[in-house]
């Protein structure tokens, strides 16, 4: 079996910081934003925001600010 994957990211990682901060936010937080974390019924399906957040504010953090470079670092990092 493979490991979990909390066992492969230290406990004291930055991305837990913003998982943590992230899954705080109230629905009244995200209305506030303009967001509506449960998606949209219209359309095609969107990527979660909350996925979305998580990946701009950890990329914001470790100085990656690319679109191109947060979506390489989501395939090739773990955290």
């Amino acid at each position: 079996m493979p490991p979990a994957l909390d066992h492969l990211v230290p406990s004291d990682h930055p991305v837990r910081f913003v998982a943590a901060f992230v899954e705080a936010l109230s629905h009244a937080a995200w209305r506030a934003f303009g967001i509506a974390p449960e998606g949209d019924a219209l359309g095609a399906p969107a990527y979660a925001a909350p996925v979305l957040l998580s990946v701009w504010l950890y990329g914001f953090m470790t100085g990656v600010r690319s679109s191109r470079k947060l979506e390489a670092a989501c395939r090739e990092q773990v955290p």
